[in-house]
């Protein structure tokens, strides 16, 4: 008996742009950290992701016990959040910066 695989259509999409000076961020097909940053949490998401536009003053939100997974608290995931935001020109990284530095001082000290 054969087996058929059928892809799954994916719905990754990111309105995020990167301002003007911040290209050398974006991936070898072209792709800003926000795309690829959607990409990421598709895996976890069934697929279908949407990494939304920072609004100057806001922050991404940050994993709680009810968003985290492999996905969304992975070194690429957390890198490439960091890179959206940064690139958005929002100003908004001290919020992941302390983040980290928090889990740091969790796990570490």
């Amino acid at each position: 008996m054969a087996v058929q695989v059928h892809p799954a259509k994916r719905n990754v999409v990111s309105p995020a742009t990167c301002i003007s000076g911040y290209s050398w961020m974006n991936d070898s097909q072209g792709y800003s950290p926000c795309l690829t940053v959607a990409y990421v949490e598709a895996a976890c998401a069934g697929n279908n992701y949407d990494q939304p536009v920072l609004n100057s003053g806001y922050s991404y939100s940050l994993p709680n016990s009810s968003t985290a997974n492999a996905c969304y608290c992975s070194w690429s995931s957390y890198n490439l959040m960091m890179a959206c935001t940064i690139c958005q020109g929002t100003n908004n990284s001290v919020v992941w910066e302390r983040v980290i530095h928090l889990v740091f001082l969790e796990k570490y000290l």
